[in-house]
């Protein structure tokens, strides 16, 4: 719909590998939009209800009543404890990522990791797609690994366990 009502973005790919960074940014737009939006509207609105949550709690009330400013209350105590669900619901859209960027390269026509895929396995070349799945499980693994990471740094309970 973008790419007819407002013609600045292509509705196909079609600048090249080699092409300058600014052909390659303009052309993006649209694919880059189609993946980010779906997921960060979930994100946001799980950082919405923690910090709801967060900032009706017993600790955030006790800083409150110490005279703590509200932004300093807000970023230093709500904040971090709301946002490690988010983390972990982050972590778990790497997967989702994965097979949604297939879709978004075959419906915008952009040369990547999921047309490979798509080849290979239409191909049946059975290798190809072991490598470009373990690449996948990997990715997720490690996505998991940080977000644990992150919610140990972030949550003081969890770091006494």
């Amino acid at each position: 719909m973008f790419a007819i009502w407002i013609p600045v973005f292509p509705a196909v790919i079609l600048a090249f590998a080699d092409a300058p960074p600014s052909a390659l940014l303009a052309v993006s737009v649209l694919p880059v939009a189609t993946i980010v939006f779906g997921s960060i509207a979930h994100l946001v609105q799980l950082i919405r209800t923690g910090l709801i949550e967060s900032l009706a709690s017993d600790y955030v009330e006790r800083a409150r009543f110490t005279g703590l400013g509200e932004l300093r209350l807000i970023l230093r105590h709500a904040l971090p404890a709301s946002v490690i669900p988010a983390l972990n619901s982050a972590a778990l859209y790497v997967a989702g990522l994965l097979s949604g960027i297939v879709v978004v390269e075959k419906v915008f026509g952009y040369p990547g990791l999921g047309m490979i895929l798509l080849q290979a396995v239409d191909k049946r070349e059975v290798p190809i797609v072991q490598a470009i799945s373990l690449l996948a499980a990997l990715a997720v693994v490690s996505m998991n690994l940080l977000a644990d990471l992150a919610v140990a740094a972030l949550d003081p309970r969890a770091r006494s366990r």
